[in-house]
């Protein structure tokens, strides 16, 4: 698993993307998702149907709902079929996505936030 890397949750069908390097630290990879737009939601990093291809509407990254796991829990999750894997994001939508992470910060959890500071992310 890399930076990049998405995955689709097998409770909600919410896209997630791996936002740290699992490589510089497994204990600590930060993954955030994607949810459909809305104007009760963070507003903060939004992505348009054609960014990636699990995107058919208007979608925003939800900084809030950051969660921090190990590397060898999300692996187990993957091979147990809980996590179905799906394609990459583009170098640019990673960038843009870390890049939004970093102006927004406040609404990270700490540990998230903690963990891409430390990899010099934000």
């Amino acid at each position: 698993m890399n930076a990049g890397d998405t995955f689709v949750d097998g409770k909600y069908g919410h896209l997630w993307i791996v936002l740290s390097d699992p490589a510089a630290d497994g204990e600590r990879v930060v993954i955030v998702n994607f949810t459909t737009h809305s104007t009760e939601k963070e507003d903060d990093c939004i992505v348009q149907p054609g960014e990636h291809p699990f995107v058919k509407s208007k979608t925003l990254i939800q900084f809030r709902d950051a969660k921090c796991c190990r590397l060898a829990d999300l692996e187990t999750l993957v091979k147990g079929t809980y996590l179905k894997p799906h394609k990459p994001v583009t170098v640019d939508l990673l960038n843009r996505i870390t890049s939004c992470a970093s102006s927004k910060s406040h609404k990270l959890p700490k540990a998230c936030k903690a963990s891409l500071e430390d990899q010099g992310l934000i």
